[in-house]
């Protein structure tokens, strides 16, 4: 808290425009208004990357804070909109993550990533009706997005339409076949409808994933099978 103190004059406002004038038009006269907005820009980018380093320091509370002040100077960049709904929703402040991510894709309608999570606050608020809708959404949007395609496959796959899943899944590998999530959905999902033939590429595919929560998953899945 200390730090971030310390940190807070780095943000600039409105209220300093005066004093940027004064200083630009005294030592840049030529170039004032160019070193106006880098003094911006830096400011912008000094809050940013401090908030990155808090909260890489597991400072959630000073990330947190540095994400609000650098969203109070600039609201339309989504992405700060993205990391600090990430933020909320990791401490569980859900409808608050929820306000940035509607915000982000008011700005953006487009921005897959923000829609995925806002997919996730929803089902995590026992709200599968609307994190579908925000899934098909996603498809809508962007109909080439693997991402897009895995979310609306999670979706279906979780009600139990594994008729819609196994299409919105295949689509999602045969767009980025190197999306793990993906992979595995897909084999579970054929697993379940009795095609082990078809699963075991698609798990064994995912078994070679970088992230180890995919790799392990898959490769217990495969054990299953191979005991069938």
């Amino acid at each position: 808290r200390m730090l971030t103190g310390l940190l807070i004059p780095l943000t600039t406002c409105s209220a300093r425009l005066t004093v940027y004038v004064l200083l630009a038009s005294i030592f840049f006269p030529s170039n004032a208004a160019l070193v106006i907005f880098g003094m911006y820009v830096a400011s912008v980018v000094l809050v940013i990357g401090v908030g990155l380093v808090l909260l890489g320091s597991g400072d959630q509370a000073g990330a947190e804070k540095e994400f609000r002040a650098a969203i109070r100077i600039q609201p339309g960049i989504v992405e700060w909109r993205l990391t600090l709904a990430r933020l909320l929703a990791s401490q569980g402040k859900t409808d608050e993550a929820r306000f940035h991510l509607e915000q982000s894709l008011k700005y953006k309608p487009g921005f897959t990533d923000a829609r995925a999570v806002y997919v996730q606050v929803l089902t995590d608020m026992r709200r599968p009706a609307e994190a579908e809708k925000q899934a098909r959404l996603a498809v809508e949007n962007d109909p080439n997005s693997d991402v897009a395609r895995e979310l609306l496959g999670g979706m279906l796959a979780a009600k139990g339409d594994l008729a819609g899943a196994r299409r919105e899944l295949s689509e999602a590998v045969r767009i980025q076949p190197g999306n793990g999530r993906a992979q595995i959905q897909l084999g579970m999902v054929l697993a379940n409808q009795g095609d082990r033939i078809s699963a075991i590429p698609h798990l064994t595919a995912a078994a070679q994933s970088p992230d180890p929560n995919i790799r392990g998953a898959a490769q217990q899945a495969l054990q299953a099978l191979s005991r069938r």
